[in-house]
This record gives structure tokens, C-alpha cells and sequence, in this order.
């Protein structure tokens, strides 16, 4: 087992974040026992802050003396190895921008909704002689009560003590205001350009400029006026877009002076104009960022069609396996010819290697094979079936064929454990990639630019997702798995592996499901030393828990590649012209051993 991670006393999980200041890093603390989001910051030159000289670093005594609701607060202040590092308040939910992403434009109603409390937090900050500087739709995170939360104050200043960093401009540019490309002076005024720009963007949907490029951008902040005919037709345009131009102009003299200033204009719209914030509010937190995707997959035809198949199967197989179940499943099948068909050809193929009398009907084969076999089986030929077709990609294609096969590799980890619950060890498998392989087939345009950041290197392909779409991979999964009634234990696969296997009943099988598609995305990796780091890595983190060597792996994946092979006529997998097999072949020759055995490690 690899050893924790650690910053100070706080146990690292993961990194949720990166900027221009620092990393952020998911993490416990073991004292208070709470997790806590940290942040390590970046800098040319290591701190020694138990030094005589050392201080704080300015974010962490401004975070000190900010004490409001709706401002992430700071907890702990340290430094490792010379690097300080921040420790905040831990706030579960999306961000600004990822909820603009997930829905567009909002109701001015919803829209005031999240203003009023944010022009509150940041008027509570000037109030303390501070200054944002970079407020933006990243910065504002909304919690799992829909209410927001101002963060990241890596470039604020004091009100007292404003200086610019030479010519530099630092800030998130879409949102700056014109005297940050100017010799004026930057001052609280400055971020109420900012709040305004991401009000106008809530209730539009737009930004209030757009540009090709930096030079074009910049030339409009400074510029053009923003137009206010894109604000939603209503009885309160009118007064609202004349409380959001106080903010929007060039001039700072002529804006709102700080965020309390803006905040009682704002206030004196709300009495001027009574809108019903308060129970609108409660819909911002009903429609998350999932059930915004689900609506997407929902337009298209098949999306319902797979689900009442895939509810079904599951919804009478779930309760321990009774005879109503069975025959309930037997009914469920027969409802689909060319499931009932395809069910029957995989019985009778060596994919369970059984032997005896041919099996011609669905009931006889939950006979032979038992409920679970042929559950397992009807979940992944349904799911199989209904994401392939005539405009199926290759890479999906490529993706089916790496998920099924991460199936096979799972069902023989957990046979080899002498675990009864084999063939759900293969849906884990099969359905651990469930995010990913939906976001390739419903949302093409997404995919690729996540496929472009974790090519980039920038970060890996759950965070990435969640950059682009709102959500992880993973968490996408297992949201449609839980439509899908799948167990608990399947959706429980989807999650980070558990560390600890006594703390959790599915870490097992997560475990197995896991290991299986970390193996499969090892042999798609182009460069061997990008191989040969990544099998260190799996047999570090899962070689002691699965009781697996390099020689194993290799004998494992070997027979897995056999079987998939003798099966992929039936699941109607081209598996000749498949780019992943090819690599995967292409792999165990590179690694095979030099006694390497004829005999499979599945046999």
C-alpha cells in the first residue's frame, strides 16, 4: 500500500484545483476530524515562516479578517519543506461558472436570488478595508443548500495599500474592469465592475463581452458599452438594467463606489420591484448540474428506451433472487427479440464455459446459469445494444471494448477470491467507465475538449469532466447507475477505491473494478515508459490488496483478451480494426515474460 500523503497534519485525498496562486488539496484533518480544502501556495522563493522575520502570507491575513456567511472561511495557517500553505473551510457544491455551464441563463427571480448574498459577502470584505480583485463565476461556490460562498482571495489587497505588480494584469479577464489596462487606480470600485459583469451573466447567460482574442476583449471592456437589450423581457428590465449599468461603467467615478453601495441600490430594487426570490431560490437547488445532463441525454431516443429496459432488469432482480424475480427477468427479456437472442448465444458460448445440453429459452437458462449470471448478463448486452448502432464512433466502440473487458479481468479477480458475487464483480467492471462511455455518446463536443485537457497533461479525466461538463466521470455514472436501480454495491464501484477495506463492504469489489479499467487505460497509453510507470503505480496501490504480481497482470490480461476475443461476434464487437486491441496486443509483447506460461490465468 502506497503511504498517505501528508501536508502538516492533515492528510492529503486529493487535488480538487489548481490556479495561478497555489494547488488546492482535498484533505482530513485528523485532529478535528473534518475535511478541509488546502491550499499549497506557488513562489519563486521557499518561506520560512517559523523564522524570525517570516509573516503570513498576505491571502491568509486577509482571509483572517473576513467573518461572514457567505465567505469561505480560513482555518490554519503552516508551511512544509518552505512552502506555505492554507487551510480553509471545505464547502461541498459547484462553482459560479459551473452552474452558468449547466444551465444558461437563469430567472431574474433565481438570478437575484445568488446576487444578494454575494453584494453582501463582498460589501462585508470592503467593509474590512479589502479588495477581491478576482471576482468571477470560479471563484463563488454554491453549497449543497444552493446558497453561495465567496472564495479565493489569492489576489486580493488591502483598500490602504493597493500597488500593481509593474505592468503585469492579473485577474480573470472576462470580468476585469477598464482601469486594470489603465494608470488609474485599482480600489473597490474595481471589483463592483466585476459583480455586475457576473449578474449580467447569470441573467443572460452571456458574458458582457466577447472576443477572438485578448486584444479584442480588452478593447471592448474599455470601450463598449454592455448591451442591456440581452437582459430577459419582463415587467422589472427596465429598473434592473438601470441598477446593473451603475455598475458597468467606464468610468469608475461614475459607478457604484463599493459593494455596500451597490448592495443598497440593489436593495432599493428589490422594494421598487417585489420579485419572489425567497421560494424561487429552492429551484436553483432542485435542478443540479446531473439532472441538467440527464435532460440532455433525455432528447435523444434511445436514452428512455435503454433505461425502462435496464430499470426493469434490475428493479425484479434486487430483492435476493426469489422465484417472482426470476420469472419477472424471463419476462423483461422476452419483451426484446434481439436481447432474448443475443442472452441465448452467450449461454451457450464459452463466455461461462459450461457444458450439457443446449439452452433454447431464457427460463432454462436462469436454471442452469442461476438469476445472477443471466442479470449480468441482460445488464450488459441491453447496455451493449442500445449505445451501438450505425453512428456509433470508434472511440465509443473502442471504449465499449475496453469496458467489456474490464468486466471479464473483475469476474476473474473476484472467482479467484472465491467471492460469490462473481457476476456482479463483472457489471463493476463493465459499468465502472458507465460517465465516461456517456459522455462520449451524448455529449461528442464536450468529450473532446476533456480528451484535449487531459492530453494537454493539465489534469486527469475526472477533473477535467468536471471542468467541462459540471461533474465527474465517475459522478455522472453513478447517478444513472442509481436510475438504472442498479445495486449499491455497482454504484458504490464507480467511487475513488477505498483505502481501507474494513471501513467499507463494496471496497472489494471496487477495488477489482477499478484495478481491471486502470489496467485496460495503462495498455492504451502510446509511450512504454508512460506504461511501465503507470503498471509501478497499480502494483503499489493494488498489489498487496488483490495479491496480484507484474506476472499475474500479464497471464490475467492475456486470457481476458482471449476470452473477449471469443466472444465478440456475439456482442457484435469489431474487435480486428480496434485501435485498443491493437495496443493491447501490442502491449503483452512488450511485457511478456520470459517463462511465461502458455497456460491462462483464467482456466
Amino acid at each position: 500500500m502506497t503511504r498517505k500523503q501528508s501536508i502538516g497534519r492533515y492528510e492529503v485525498k486529493e487535488r480538487i484545483g489548481r490556479g495561478m496562486q497555489g494547488t488546492v488539496f482535498l484533505a482530513q484533518d485528523p485532529v478535528l476530524d473534518r475535511l478541509v480544502a488546502i491550499k499549497l501556495l506557488h513562489g519563486d522563493d521557499p518561506l520560512d515562516m517559523d523564522g524570525e522575520n517570516a509573516h503570513p502570507p498576505l491571502e491568509a491575513r486577509i482571509s483572517s479578517k473576513l467573518r461572514h456567511p457567505n465567505i469561505v472561511s480560513i482555518f490554519d495557517i503552516g508551511s512544509q519543506n518552505g512552502i506555505p500553505y492554507l487551510v480553509f473551510e471545505y464547502v461541498q457544491g459547484q462553482t459560479l461558472r459551473q452552474l452558468i455551464g449547466s444551465h444558461g441563463s437563469l430567472s431574474l427571480e433565481q438570478t437575484c436570488s445568488i446576487a444578494k448574498p454575494i453584494l453582501d459577502a463582498v460589501a462585508h470584505a470592503h467593509k474590512q478595508g479589502v479588495v477581491h480583485l478576482d471576482l468571477s463565476p470560479r471563484n463563488v461556490l454554491i453549497n449543497a443548500d444552493g446558497e453561495p460562498r465567496v472564495m479565493d482571495f489569492g489576489l486580493s489587497q488591502f483598500a490602504n495599500n493597493m500597488t500593481r505588480e509593474g505592468d503585469e494584469v492579473r485577474g480573470s479577464l472576462l470580468y476585469m474592469a477598464p482601469e486594470h489596462f489603465s494608470t488609474e487606480a485599482l480600489g473597490t470600485y474595481t471589483d463592483v465592475f466585476a459583480l455586475g459583469a457576473m449578474i449580467y451573466q447569470l441573467v443572460t447567460g452571456t458574458t458582457t463581452v466577447e472576443g477572438d482574442t485578448v486584444e479584442e476583449v480588452v478593447k471592448k471592456i474599455v470601450r463598449s458599452p454592455v448591451d442591456m437589450e440581452r437582459l430577459p423581457e419582463s415587467a422589472y428590465s427596465k429598473a434592473f438594467a438601470t441598477f446593473l449599468q451603475g455598475s458597468q461603467q467606464k468610468d469608475f467615478r461614475m459607478r457604484y463606489q463599493d459593494a455596500a453601495e451597490m448592495s443598497a441600490a440593489f436593495n432599493s430594487f428589490l422594494v421598487e420591484n417585489p420579485l419572489e426570490i425567497r421560494a424561487d431560490a429552492d429551484s436553483i437547488r432542485d435542478h443540479s448540474t446531473v439532472q441538467f445532463l440527464l435532460r440532455r441525454m433525455q432528447r435523444k431516443e434511445d436514452f428512455p428506451s435503454i433505461s425502462r429496459v435496464l430499470v426493469d432488469i434490475n428493479r425484479l432482480t434486487n430483492d435476493g433472487g426469489n422465484g417472482t424475480s426470476a420469472d419477472g427477468l424471463a419476462n423483461v427479456i422476452l419483451r426484446d427479440y434481439a436481447l432474448t437472442k443475443k442472452i441465448i448465444k452467450i449461454v451457450n458460448s464459452p463466455f461461462y464455459a459450461r457444458s450439457g445440453a443446449e439452452v433454447t429459452s431464457i427460463s432454462r437458462a436462469i436454471v442452469v446459469l442461476g438469476l445472477d449470471r443471466v442479470r449480468a448478463t441482460a445488464n450488459s448486452l441491453a447496455y451493449f445494444s442500445k449505445l451501438q448502432g450505425s453512428t456509433t464512433t470508434t472511440l465509443l466502440r473502442d471504449s465499449m471494448i475496453r469496458s467489456f473487458l474490464s468486466g471479464l479481468l473483475a469476474r476473474h479477480l473476484a472467482q479467484r477470491a472465491k467471492s460469490k458475487s462473481a457476476e456482479e464483480a463483472f457489471i463493476c467492471g463493465l459499468f465502472r467507465n458507465l460517465g465516461e462511455n456517456l459522455a462520449i455518446y451524448y455529449f461528442p463536443e464536450d468529450y473532446e475538449e476533456i480528451k484535449e485537457l487531459v492530453d494537454a497533461s493539465l489534469e486527469d479525466k475526472n477533473a477535467a469532466s468536471e471542468r467541462v461538463l459540471g461533474v465527474s466521470f465517475a459522478e455522472l455514472g453513478a447517478e444513472v447507475a442509481k436510475i438504472w436501480h442498479l445495486p449499491d454495491s455497482i454504484v458504490g464501484s464507480m467511487r475513488k477505491p477505498s483505502s481501507d477495506a474494513t471501513e467499507d463492504p463494496h471496497a472489494a469489489m471496487r477495488d477489482r473494478a477499478a484495478f481491471s479499467n486502470d489496467l485496460c487505460a495503462l495498455v492504451s497509453l502510446q509511450a512504454a515508459d508512460g506504461q511501465d510507470v503507470a503498471m509501478e503505480r497499480l502494483l503499489a496501490e493494488y498489489g498487496a490488496r488483490l495479491d496480484i504480481s507484474a506476472t499475474y497482470i500479464y497471464k490475467l490480461f492475456s486470457a481476458g483478451l482471449e476470452k473477449l476475443q471469443e466472444n465478440a461476434g456475439i456482442l457484435e464487437l469489431d474487435t480486428q480494426r480496434s485501435p485498443f486491441c491493437q495496443a493491447a496486443y501490442a502491449w503483452l509483447e512488450r511485457v511478456a515474460p520470459e517463462d511465461a506460461e502458455a497456460e491462462s490465468a483464467t482456466r
